[in-house]
């Protein structure tokens, strides 16, 4: 059901659909990129304009360490993925968690 925002003078404003994603993110990015695409774009063809991933959407991991040794900067490739994605299907994306590695900053 579309969302109805008021401003603060009470007047309407656009209204838009909002789709929240639920997945099990696993150890691996490209499996768990597949996922995320099909359930974005099936929100996508139901009319949603803003599509919300979970926590620990790009990966999770399965052993000590392994989350931080997959960590990546913004401008990395997992994040290209999903930027791309959200401009291919022209919707925006609110993504949960994700590992990201700061140049300057401890790999734990």
């Amino acid at each position: 059901r579309p969302l109805r925002v008021l401003t603060p003078g009470g007047r309407r404003m656009a209204s838009f659909k909002v789709g929240l994603c639920q997945m099990t993110a696993r150890n691996d990015k490209d499996v768990n990129f597949g996922m995320c695409k099909e359930l974005v774009c099936q929100a996508a063809e139901q009319g949603c304009q803003l599509v919300a991933l979970p926590e620990c959407f790009s990966f999770i991991g399965a052993r000590k360490g392994e989350a931080q040794q997959n960590a990546e900067s913004l401008e990395g490739p997992t994040m290209q993925r999903y930027r791309d994605l959200a401009r291919e299907q022209q919707i925006w994306l609110s993504l949960g968690g994700f590992q990201e590695k700061v140049e300057g900053e401890p790999d734990n």
